[in-house]
């Protein structure tokens, strides 16, 4: 047991994408399948970027869980839909970050993604555009790397 108190934080979690970058298409983004086995949980980071100038824009984003890493059966939201307003962040170019975590012991499904959906209304006769990425960590390891 000392010998986890010694470890690097980082040993108990786990990076992977979520999400590759992509332009903003104000239509749903199916984000890259997440292998929990042997670990509790895991967060969702969606990050986000407009540019120009906007009298609008939300994101809407959930996890979806599937029995395989194809989502091609049983595929559920075990995070249901989200929307903030990302307007709230500023009118001129707003950017931010906005995370979901979820329980994988609670959840009946081995797999899950990031879904997220951008929308941008560009102010007056200008023009406004969007990418959005996601990172997910897993953590709560059942089984330590080796020291």
């Amino acid at each position: 047991m000392k010998q986890a108190f010694l470890r690097h934080p980082e040993e108990f979690s786990k990076g992977t994408l979520a999400l590759a970058p992509v332009a903003s298409t104000g239509s749903a983004q199916n984000g890259i399948a997440i292998d929990t086995m042997g670990y509790d949980s895991v967060v969702i980071s969606t990050a986000i970027n407009v540019t120009g100038t906007i009298s609008a824009a939300s994101l809407v984003y959930k996890i979806q869980g599937a029995d395989n890493s194809a989502f091609s059966s049983g595929t559920i939201d075990v995070v249901s839909a989200v929307t903030l307003d990302v307007t709230t962040l500023g009118t001129v170019n707003p950017s931010g970050v906005v995370q979901l975590a979820l329980d994988t012991t609670q959840t009946p499904k081995r797999y899950v993604r990031a879904v997220d959906m951008l929308t941008i209304t560009a102010a007056g006769t200008g023009s406004a555009s969007g990418i959005l990425a996601a990172h997910g960590r897993l953590f709560g390891a059942d089984v330590l790397p080796a020291a």
